[in-house]
């Protein structure tokens, strides 16, 4: 796996997107954000590093993320809080699932191996609904 996992992409509010791969299947959710500038293409580049990255997907399903203006990523506006970026991310990708599965919560549960009750907190904290679209 040279170039890792498919990059894939996720639209935020703002219309930038952000990229992200997904590396393991296991029912822990794992959100790696480096500390420093990625480019997640290049990252399977060192030995070392991507040998790090499988052992933590063997027991995760590790999600890697290019901060906006870093790698895959689209250029825009820095200076935006970690707390926040993290939880802008979450949402993005929930409403992403949620899409892909026509809305439907027990399905998009399943599929993130996520329990219901947690799905549907998520969705209200953070305001989503079909019509907010």
């Amino acid at each position: 796996m040279r170039f890792g996992p498919p990059a894939q992409f996720v639209r935020r509010p703002d219309g930038h997107n952000l990229a992200y791969q997904v590396l393991g299947n296991a029912p822990l959710d794992l959100v790696f954000l480096f500390g420093w500038p990625t480019h997640l293409g290049l990252l399977w580049e060192n030995p070392s590093l991507a040998g790090f990255l499988h052992k933590l997907g063997s027991f995760s399903r590790l999600i890697l993320l290019d901060r906006l203006s870093n790698g895959l990523s689209d250029r825009g506006p820095a200076g935006q809080t970690f707390e926040d970026f993290k939880l802008e991310a979450e949402k993005n990708f929930l409403v992403q699932q949620l899409r892909e599965h026509d809305w439907n919560v027990s399905e998009t549960a399943r599929v993130l191996k996520m329990p219901r009750s947690n799905l549907y907190k998520k969705i209200e904290r953070y305001g989503l609904s079909r019509e907010s679209e």
